[in-house]
C-alpha cells in the first residue's frame, strides 16, 4: 500500500460519488486498511497501519484540494499566493511599525 493506492482508491470513490467523494474517505481509509493489512508481513500491524495513515493521509488530503482547485479551473500556486500575501504584508507592517 503507497500513496499512489490511496488515490487509486479516492479515483475510484470520485467516479461513484462525483464531488461528493470527499465525504467517504473514512471508509476509502478502511479499504485501505484491510488491504494493508492483507500485504503486511511483520508483528504489529496496528502500529504500521498508524504510521502510514499518519504520513499518507496529509498527502490525500493536498491531492484532493489540488484536484478540485484545478477543476474549478485555477492556479494552486496562486490561490497560495492569495492566502499567503495578506499575512505576509500584515507580518511586514509589524516590523515596519517598530
Amino acid at each position: 500500500m503507497t500513496i499512489k493506492d490511496l488515490i487509486e482508491l479516492y479515483e475510484i470513490k470520485k467516479k461513484l460519488f462525483r464531488k461528493d467523494a470527499y465525504r467517504h474517505i473514512s471508509n476509502l481509509l478502511r479499504e485501505a486498511k484491510a488491504q494493508h493489512k492483507k500485504n503486511f508481513n511483520g508483528n504489529d500491524h496496528e502500529q504500521s497501519w498508524r504510521a502510514f495513515k499518519g504520513k499518507n493521509l496529509e498527502k490525500l488530503i493536498e491531492y484532493i484540494i489540488t484536484d478540485e482547485v484545478r477543476r474549478l479551473g485555477l492556479d494552486v500556486t496562486m490561490l497560495i499566493l492569495l492566502f499567503t500575501i495578506p499575512k505576509i504584508v500584515k507580518l511586514l507592517q509589524c516590523f515596519q511599525a517598530k
